[in-house]
């Protein structure tokens, strides 16, 4: 339901989205930005438990985090927000964990995708391959760890071992100690 969110800053660089249409959309989205900010500064108090009104709700908690549980729903006259709004930033809180995840997978897929193979590279000498997979990768000679990956047999756990013997062969920097000029990153 992110749609609006996603494009019309795109339709209105474009000059698809008129001035009317663009206030609103600005209206919307400064309310579900207060509305995610109120709902993780907001605490579970701990008096409720005492009081018997939310016996399962952890005091302490930011109601964004009991937000997350399956279970929990924001009522849409709570938030003062309306029902757009309210559902939309509760689908982004509860939702929060999993996009992260798709992110840094993203990101490493690329890194992987961009980090180069040495052409002259001896999968023999890479510890931890399977006989069958060197084979491969001998017969098949990608130029990347991405292309290496995509190889039938080449499972995720041989191209951990590839980029473990480029670091190994100082192809590789750990994060933070790139050197200037350098494209390789990990």
């Amino acid at each position: 339901d992110n749609a609006d969110a996603r494009l019309t800053p795109l339709g209105r660089s474009l000059g698809l989205v008129s001035d009317a249409h663009w206030q609103a959309f600005c209206a919307k989205r400064d309310n579900a930005e207060h509305l995610k900010k109120r709902l993780e500064e907001m605490r579970i108090p701990a008096d409720m438990r005492e009081e018997g009104c939310a016996a399962s709700l952890p005091s302490g908690r930011s109601l964004a985090e009991v937000l997350r549980r399956p279970d929990m729903e924001l009522a849409a006259e709570l938030a003062r927000c309306g029902p757009a709004v309210c559902e939309g930033v509760q689908t982004d809180i509860k939702y929060a964990g999993y996009l992260e995840r798709q992110r840094a997978l993203i990101a490493r897929t690329a890194k992987l995708e961009s980090t180069p193979l040495p052409s002259d590279l001896d999968y023999a000498k890479v510890a931890g391959l399977s006989h069958e997979v060197e084979e491969k990768l001998s017969r098949v000679r990608p130029l990347s760890l991405g292309q290496a990956g995509r190889i039938s047999g080449v499972t995720p756990a041989a191209v951990s071992c590839l980029e473990i013997h480029l670091h190994k062969l100082g192809l590789l920097r750990p994060k933070g100690r790139q050197q200037p000029g350098n494209s390789f990153s990990s």
